[in-house]
C-alpha cells in the first residue's frame, strides 16, 4: 500500500487540493452550525453531495481553463473520501446524512465507528509514514551506492 502512495504523480498542490476536498464538507457546514445553531437545519444541507458538487464546480472555475477539470477531479476525490468515511461512522442522530438531498431525505450510515474514534488511527498512520520515509531514504542510499560501485568498475 505504501508503494502505491509513493508512486503517485501528485505534487504538493495536488495534495493540497485533495485535502481541501476532504475537508470541504465540514468547512462549509460545521462553523455555521456552531455560530448559528437556530439555523442548523439550513446549514446541514451544506454537507450534502449535490451542494458539494456545485461548490466543487464553482471552486474549480477560479483556475485557468486547462486546470479546471484536474482541480474538479482532485477536490471531488477528496469529497468522495470524506463521504466514504462519513458513511462508515456512527452519529448521534440515527437518520444519518441526507445522501440524496434535495430529492429525498433518506439517510443511512454503516455505523462502524464513532466520530472521535477515527482519531485513534492517527498514531498508526504517522508510524507508517515514518517507516515509508526511512525505507525510501534507505533505497535512495543503496541506489547511489550501487551507481558508485558501477562507476568505479
Amino acid at each position: 500500500m505504501l508503494n502505491l502512495v509513493r508512486k503517485r504523480s501528485w505534487d504538493k498542490y495536488s495534495v493540497c487540493l485533495f485535502l481541501l476536498g476532504a475537508m470541504l464538507p465540514d468547512i462549509l457546514s460545521r462553523p455555521f452550525q456552531s455560530i448559528f445553531p437556530q439555523y442548523h437545519w439550513f446549514f446541514r444541507t451544506m454537507h450534502t453531495p449535490i451542494v458539494l458538487v456545485l461548490s466543487c464546480k464553482a471552486f474549480s472555475q477560479f483556475f485557468e481553463v486547462h486546470y479546471r477539470t484536474y482541480v474538479f477531479k482532485l477536490v471531488g476525490l477528496g469529497i468522495i473520501v470524506h463521504y466514504l468515511l462519513d458513511f462508515l461512522q456512527k452519529t448521534v442522530n440515527s437518520g444519518g446524512y441526507q445522501w440524496l438531498f434535495p430529492f429525498s431525505s433518506w439517510g443511512y450510515q454503516f455505523g462502524l465507528f464513532w466520530q472521535k474514534e477515527s482519531l485513534n488511527i492517527v498514531p498508526l498512520l504517522v508510524l507508517l509514514v515514518l517507516i515509508d520515509i526511512i525505507l525510501q531514504k534507505k533505497r535512495f542510499f543503496l541506489l547511489k551506492l550501487k551507481k558508485f560501485f558501477l562507476h568505479i568498475s
